[in-house]
């Protein structure tokens, strides 16, 4: 199988996520908003400038991306090819392909319920990581 698309899209997630103003003042952003445009060449703006208006469209797609793609799972696991992809950001501490053993971190400071998606079997079940804490995983 070829996961280039599918680690593209999980890039441009995971970058866009970044772009949701935590706090007013984030890029010139006000708490939620989410900005429509990156300049990264001097076109119309200076390199590295980010349009300091929110779009309700920009947020709403975000959102409704993140939603989608959580109903298909967060932690993909496909032994035939020994491939793991991961929709949220957890630290991989180890991954034994040949027991079916694996070892998640979650960085964050809160917890996380997670669907986990083994794609030979087509077996799905909710695991639950505590902030800071790891888990073994047998699939």
């Amino acid at each position: 199988r070829d996961d280039f698309y599918f680690a593209r899209a999980r890039d441009h997630l995971f970058c866009f996520r970044q772009f949701i103003a935590r706090e007013d003042g984030d890029f010139n952003a006000r708490r939620g908003m989410v900005p429509e445009q990156w300049f990264h060449t001097d076109w119309t703006h200076p390199k590295g400038y980010i349009l300091p208006l929110a779009h309700a469209w920009c947020a709403g797609w975000t959102v409704w991306i993140e939603d989608w793609l959580s109903s298909f799972g967060h932690i993909f696991i496909d032994p035939d090819c020994e491939g793991l992809y991961l929709l949220e950001s957890l630290v991989v501490e180890d991954v034994d392909w040949q027991t079916g053993v694996l070892r998640l971190t979650n960085p964050w400071t809160r917890d996380l319920a997670l669907r986990v998606v083994n794609l030979r079997s087509e077996e799905r079940r909710l695991l639950k990581i505590t902030a800071g804490d790891s888990v073994i995983l047998q699939f």
